[in-house]
């Protein structure tokens, strides 16, 4: 059973030294420290979830790992200018396993080309429809590509996830 790695997951994606990165619905940080070794200390990487818990056991890891990198950001990305972050201030931004959780994925992918610069990256990791881990509700790769095309990506590829998942990667028009 092939599980995704963050670590390989991001090394793959193309992350380099100095960019600033978001990991959209970060979670407990899964993919958080994976992020901050790519970027190093001239990158930021941004962990935005709406539950402050999650964040609380990111900033202990990276207290804990004396990581000085990484910003974490207490926000609804279903909102208007919901991350607060600034307008086409990001490389890449990470979405994983968050579109099939939120009410508005619309609003999410949005969010995500606004505060993506031109040629920024949008990376979505969401479960494959079929795996037995898969949660009921599913956010399908054909969906994902059509609201991509919506909000201004384009060129959307696959990458390794893993067998549980999709990968998919969108270039900002």
């Amino acid at each position: 059973m092939n599980f995704l790695d963050p670590i390989t997951a991001v090394q793959n994606l193309g992350v380099q030294q100095g960019m600033n990165v978001a990991d959209f619905g970060s979670g407990a940080g899964h993919f958080v420290l994976a992020l901050a070794t790519e970027v190093g200390r001239r990158g930021r990487v941004y962990a935005v979830d709406v539950r402050r818990d999650m964040l609380e056991i990111i900033e202990g890891h990276i207290r804990m790992n004396g990581i000085f990198q990484v910003v974490a950001v207490c926000a609804d990305l279903e909102q208007e200018n919901g991350s607060t972050l600034e307008p086409g201030s990001l490389d890449y931004v990470l979405c994983s396993n968050i579109l099939h959780q939120v009410q508005h994925p619309e609003n999410v992918i949005q969010e995500v080309s606004r505060v993506l610069k031109k040629d920024g990256k949008m990376v979505i990791l969401e479960w494959e429809p079929g795996s037995f881990l898969s949660p009921k509700t599913l956010f399908t790769k054909e969906r994902a590509e059509k609201l991509s095309k919506k909000h201004h990506f384009q060129n959307c590829s696959t990458i390794e996830a893993g067998d549980h998942h999709y990968g998919l990667v969108c270039s900002r028009t």
